[in-house]
């Protein structure tokens, strides 16, 4: 899956290394593949956070309004949302200027399917690695809930065993401020062992 603004490109996993496998990819929107009432969840925010105001004697106009044609993905608390964002469109009638910026996305309480996500549950509840490390920006933990990342400014900690504690990490990797986590993805079938072996060189390394 990749996905470039607020379009996601499918691809057939394991077929990515022929040119034909790269050629089975359908664009579609992230509207496509939410539940069937999404679309009247996302007009419940339209009327909650759409409005217009008038300024200088009726010169200006200011309007904010949800952009419902380009929903996009975030990572909120360890987990993928779905947000839209809140467009403020700006014009003067009396020189003819305008303008459109985004004044903030808009979190938007919408179930997002695997097909999107992926395995996306944390073994730990945010508020408690939140405890544990306040300045935790992200987190990912494994299927099996036997590893757990939480990332931080300037670390990437890797906890094995999590739920018998994540005081100290098994691994800890220096990161930069601006570096966030954009995909969690776990080996199946016979790449576990290659993954397994490579996890258990970096960690024994640390």
């Amino acid at each position: 899956m990749r996905i470039s603004g607020y379009g996601i490109d499918l691809y057939k996993i394991g077929n990515l290394q022929t040119s034909e496998g790269r050629g089975l990819n359908k664009n579609k929107q992230i509207m496509d593949l939410l539940p069937a009432n999404a679309s009247e969840l996302i007009e419940s925010y339209a009327k909650k956070y759409n409005k217009t105001n008038q300024g200088e004697v009726g010169f200006i106009e200011e309007k904010e309004v949800i952009d419902k044609d380009n929903i996009g993905l975030q990572r909120i608390g360890g987990k993928w949302e779905a947000i839209a964002p809140l467009n403020v469109s700006r014009s003067h009638s009396g020189n003819g200027s305008s303008g459109t910026r985004v004044k903030e996305p808009i979190k938007l309480s919408l179930p997002l399917p695997e097909s999107i996500t992926s395995y996306d549950s944390l073994c730990k509840g945010w508020e408690e690695i939140k405890q544990k490390y306040p300045d935790a920006k992200d987190a990912v933990s494994s299927p099996e809930k036997d590893l757990l990342a939480v990332l931080t400014p300037n670390k990437l900690m890797v906890f094995l065993n999590p739920e018998k504690g994540v005081d100290i990490p098994d691994l800890s990797i220096d990161v930069d401020e601006s570096e966030r986590i954009i995909l969690n993805q776990w080996a199946t079938g016979e790449n576990v062992e290659k993954w397994d072996a490579d996890m258990k060189k970096y960690l024994t390394e640390a």
